[in-house]
């Protein structure tokens, strides 16, 4: 896993919007991953962001099991279909044994969807770290 592309593809992502994004990596899941990643998410301060738009991408690498789930603003705007798209997209790379190639697939997808409906304003801050979390 290469974690100097993750951060620029975090940091590339950003810069297209308001939305907040984070990666959070763990060796194994015994939980449902989204259940997981929902505990991440509150622990990360995620819910905390001014427009409730962050998107959490949960990996457990050697349970190769993941999870990516969005705050209620951007969830609002694109739905439960666009979640499970991201998720087909990243499986797919995962398959194909790319772990930083499926994590990057979901930065860019749910960039997508939050440049267009968030899109970066001129006053836009950086409300959290972007580096890796690890748990």
């Amino acid at each position: 896993m290469d974690e100097e592309r993750l951060i620029a593809a975090i940091r590339e992502a950003e810069m297209r919007c308001s939305g907040e994004i984070r990666v959070h990596l763990v060796r194994h899941c015994k939980k449902e991953p989204a259940e997981a990643a929902a505990g991440v998410f509150e622990e990360l301060g995620m819910r905390e962001t001014a427009n409730r738009n962050g998107v959490l991408i949960f990996v457990a690498w050697n349970s190769r099991r993941f999870a990516i789930i969005g705050d209620t603003a951007i969830h609002e705007k694109v739905g439960q279909t666009f979640w499970l798209a991201v998720h087909d997209a990243m499986k797919a790379q995962f398959a194909a044994r790319d772990l930083t190639g499926g994590i990057e697939a979901g930065i860019r997808m749910a960039a997508e969807q939050l440049a267009h409906h968030f899109p970066r304003m001129d006053d836009d801050v950086n409300e959290l770290d972007d580096s890796i979390s690890y748990g």
